[in-house]
């Protein structure tokens, strides 16, 4: 996927129960136009190996070559990467409803003055 609407960026350290959950949320939304950036911030186990068993072209794993300072570092660095025109943010930990993806894309055609 070249450029995609939407790109959700998931910055993640060892949490590779509660990633598996959140990516799967994301993936299965209504709305697909999209690609999902996670950034590993040096797991113990990289990310790769736990969702191994996840083959979707939308999903983009980015692995830092050591611990980040904070977030915000993983963050920006997502935001560096990120394709899409509008950027959403999903924690590691976070279940995104299934409409969530829609109803963004559709809040930002109807209010093109909102934006970053």
């Amino acid at each position: 996927m070249d450029n995609p609407k939407l790109s959700i960026i998931t910055p993640v350290y060892n949490r590779p129960e509660l990633l598996i959950r959140s990516v799967k949320s994301v993936l299965s939304q209504s709305f697909r136009d999209f690609e999902l950036l996670i950034i590993d911030d040096f797991s113990d186990i990289p990310v790769e190996l736990s969702l191994k068993s996840i083959h979707d072209e939308r999903l983009r794993i980015y692995r830092m070559d050591k611990k980040a300072p904070n977030v915000g570092t993983l963050r920006k660095k997502a935001c560096q990467m990120a394709r899409g025109e509008i950027i959403v943010i999903q924690d590691s930990d976070d279940v995104m409803a299934k409409d969530r993806l829609r109803v963004t894309n559709e809040f930002f055609n109807q209010n093109p003055e909102f934006g970053v």
